[in-house]
């Protein structure tokens, strides 16, 4: 036998050695080519799902509870307790003779003028209405506004100071 057939022998032996111990290694699944290509046995291992979008809340959306009417009384200027007291006073002059005159001159005019202050305070009223709202967010908001008449317990809407949207 020769030397070049023995080293011909020996460099087949180690090169089957060598391809053996690669496919050994590569089936291990411990590391290797396994392991970059992303097969390290983790598939099966549940991902983290992302959480879900918070609900965005409307900060000053939310359901009318109540809606009361609110009356207020105006204030007199003077203006009709003066026109008052002299209608009164005219009126007043007209009863009686003598001194009775002159006590239903006063009291007419007295009467005329708290008369005509009330008169005035009463076409100078103001009515709106007070719509409260509970708040999709929590709490309660009140809104004072003239007209009401689009709006009833239980509606959406939106509530912007005094304004409110229907939603």
């Amino acid at each position: 036998m020769s030397n070049q057939w023995i080293r011909q022998k020996y460099s087949l032996s180690m090169l089957a050695l060598l391809l053996m111990a690669l496919v050994v290694s590569g089936c291990d699944g411990r590391g290797g080519a396994a392991e970059e290509a992303g097969a390290s046995g983790t598939e099966n291992t549940p991902r983290a799902e992302a959480p879900a979008p918070a609900k965005v809340v409307c900060q000053n959306c939310g359901t009318v509870v109540s809606i009361t009417v609110v009356t207020e009384k105006g204030s007199g200027s003077g203006v009709g307790a003066v026109a008052g007291a002299v209608v009164g006073g005219l009126l007043g002059n007209q009863v009686g003779g003598g001194s009775g005159k002159k006590v239903a001159t006063v009291v007419g005019a007295v009467g005329g003028a708290f008369a005509g202050n009330e008169v005035e305070k009463s076409t100078t009223q103001q009515v709106y209405y007070d719509v409260v709202v509970e708040l999709d967010a929590g709490g309660i908001q009140t809104a004072s506004v003239s007209d009401a008449r689009s709006l009833s317990a239980g509606m959406r809407v939106r509530v912007s100071g005094n304004n409110i949207e229907l939603l």
